[in-house]
């Protein structure tokens, strides 16, 4: 499908919009060790809406979680081990809780780790199909589709207008403005892999 790069912009203003509000203190949260009362919040229905797929009730649920997540810590993650370690954890927590859960799982190593990890989300996964993916199994075929459509020329051209264009936007100068970030903040988070990953998932979902 073709994005304009009137469409691609707009999908770098979502996603700073939504770093502002969420995911920078979620990254923040998840850059020291790993609680069940930050697992829940990160899950929860205002933030990633994937509570649900964790089997049991209350935060006590994510005991077995956290144990994965935090053995993770030190681990260095490149992108030919990125869907190992989500795979490996996917087969852990499968013996825990009965089902695979690689959403929960790949949002909270992102917020951990960053780029690489690409975020398994439905939605993403109906804009790949629509770019022309076939996807089977369960996170590695996500993620090796997913980086293929990164690599395109065309959306690192798109991303690279995005990142030079995003700091002097209309939003993005409302939200110093406000003072929900500063500019220097701004520049440096904009020129990151970690913005760049999450453009990208911002269109495959409003491409689904």
């Amino acid at each position: 499908m073709h994005t304009t790069i009137e469409e691609w912009r707009q999908r770098g203003v979502d996603y700073l919009d939504w770093w502002c509000s969420t995911d920078r203190r979620l990254i923040a949260d998840f850059s020291s060790a790993v609680t069940c009362a930050k697992l829940a919040d990160l899950c929860s229905p205002t933030r990633y809406k994937v509570a649900r797929t964790v089997p049991g009730y209350g935060s006590q649920k994510y005991e077995p979680f956290t144990r994965v997540l935090n053995s993770l810590h030190n681990v260095n993650v490149t992108r030919e081990s990125a869907p190992v370690i989500v795979e490996q954890a996917c087969r852990e927590l499968f013996e825990v809780y009965g089902r695979s859960i690689p959403s929960a799982i790949s949002k909270t190593l992102w917020m951990m780790k960053g780029h690489p990890i690409v975020v398994y989300d439905r939605l993403a996964k109906g804009g790949l199909r629509k770019n022309g993916f076939v996807l089977a199994g369960l996170y590695e075929p996500y993620y090796s589709s997913w980086f293929s459509f990164f690599d395109r020329p065309s959306t690192q051209r798109a991303l690279d207008e995005v990142c030079a264009w995003i700091p002097e936007s209309p939003s993005a100068q409302r939200l110093v403005a406000t003072r929900r970030t500063s500019p220097e903040e701004l520049r440096q988070f904009v020129v990151s892999d970690r913005f760049r990953n999450r453009v990208v998932d911002v269109s495959l979902m409003q491409q689904a």
